[in-house]
């Protein structure tokens, strides 16, 4: 029952205190903790508790939709401002 609220939860948290768009969430990854108890001679079995923390990371999609629409130009330009304004040196300007 709380494995299957739990991304549900996820989305409302993120809606609610972001302030973002519930149709660009998806599911980057989930975590939970599993620890492993080692045995004699290398094997290991997991460790039955009743409890466990769970982390589900939600990504906005939207953000990288934003990103890619812009023009080559612009996002080379934002890597590295100072190639538009450089002038191009011939052999034959320079003597």
């Amino acid at each position: 029952m709380v494995l299957e609220l739990m991304p549900y939860r996820a989305l409302v948290n993120a809606i609610h205190n972001m302030g973002l768009n519930e149709s660009s969430l998806i599911i980057k990854w989930r975590y939970y903790c599993e620890k492993l108890k080692p045995r004699a001679q290398g094997p290991s079995y997991p460790i039955k508790i009743p409890t466990c923390r769970i982390t589900i990371v939600l990504k906005d999609i939207s953000i990288n939709e934003e990103y890619y629409k812009r023009s080559k130009y612009a996002i080379l330009c934002l890597k590295n401002p100072g190639w538009l304004k450089k002038k191009q040196v011939h052999r034959y300007d320079a003597l």
